[in-house]
């Protein structure tokens, strides 16, 4: 059983709505095939201050980061509410992946 299905069996889309709205970020469901618009603000290589919404992959990159710390735990983690701490524990996420 991979950590992806884990993530989406405990999580359904109205959460993340919701832990997206905590956040002041939007929810990016699909970031390929996208419209033709060009927007930067959420491009994998912009710096975390400056994006605007976080996609499926920042999200198990949260959650797996949580995981390596908190072990079985991590569902009892409170969720940040803080932006930065969010995008620093996805990229701690990143490495540790």
């Amino acid at each position: 059983m991979t950590f992806h299905f884990l993530l989406l069996q405990y999580f359904h889309f109205q959460s993340v709505l919701k832990f997206a709205s905590k956040l002041g970020l939007f929810f990016i469901e699909d970031q390929e095939g996208g419209t033709g618009k060009v927007c930067f603000a959420n491009e994998a290589d912009m710096k975390n201050a400056y994006k605007t919404g976080f996609t499926k992959r920042d999200l198990a990159y949260y959650f797996w980061y949580l995981y390596q710390v908190r072990g079985d735990q991590w569902l009892d983690e409170e969720l940040t509410t803080d932006t930065t701490n969010f995008w620093e524990m996805v990229e701690r996420g990143k490495i540790l992946s």
